[in-house]
């Protein structure tokens, strides 16, 4: 009697190495500066799972405060949490067109107060999520990379809290559009 085993491993690193890429978001930030006046920050990181696929998880941090306003002074703070799934269509780590998938988690809180009266406070916080497509281009300067990506999809409100609400105003609490627009530099290790 003779027994075999045969086992076998498929692997696209066979003497590679798995890529890893730590981006800093330069576009958001300027955009949402200019066009709702916010500062900004996002930070990424991106994790090779084989040659064509890649995972990246993105974090945003929104930070606005306008004491100049008409109405009254008002603040707002938004932190997003993004994590991608990136299919790149050529077998070139990380590098070229990709698309994939975005889902978002954001938690947004806001707060106002009236000129007109100081005792008048409009506060609330929301808890979104959100999904799209994504469509990209990466490309590497010796280790420096560059990402580019574009997307798109919807955001819906899951929960609205009411901290205070002293103007009698109410929340929309339904879908918005959602939109990705990312200029990514980062270093590859």
């Amino acid at each position: 009697m003779c027994f075999s085993r045969n086992s076998w491993s498929q692997t696209d690193y066979v003497n590679e190495r798995k890529l890893y890429i730590l981006k800093t978001d330069i576009l958001s930030p300027a955009v949402y500066g200019i066009i709702y006046h916010y500062l900004g920050l996002g930070l990424s990181f991106e994790s090779q799972l084989n040659k064509r696929l890649a995972f990246q998880i993105n974090t945003f941090v929104l930070s606005q405060k306008n004491v100049g306003d008409i109405d009254g002074s008002k603040k707002s703070n938004s932190y997003d949490l993004i994590p991608e799934l990136k299919y790149y269509f050529k077998n070139k780590n990380l590098l070229g067109l990709y698309s994939g998938l975005y889902l978002r988690t954001r938690y947004h809180l806001y707060k106002s107060v009236t000129h007109f009266n100081p005792n008048r406070h409009f506060e609330f916080e929301e808890y979104m999520i959100g999904a799209g497509p994504i469509l990209g281009y990466q490309i590497k300067i010796k280790k420096v990379c560059i990402d580019f990506l574009i997307g798109g999809g919807t955001l819906k409100s899951l929960k609205t809290v009411i901290l205070r609400n002293d103007e009698n105003r109410g929340v929309y609490q339904g879908y918005y559009p959602d939109y990705r627009i990312s200029l990514n530099v980062g270093y590859q290790f």
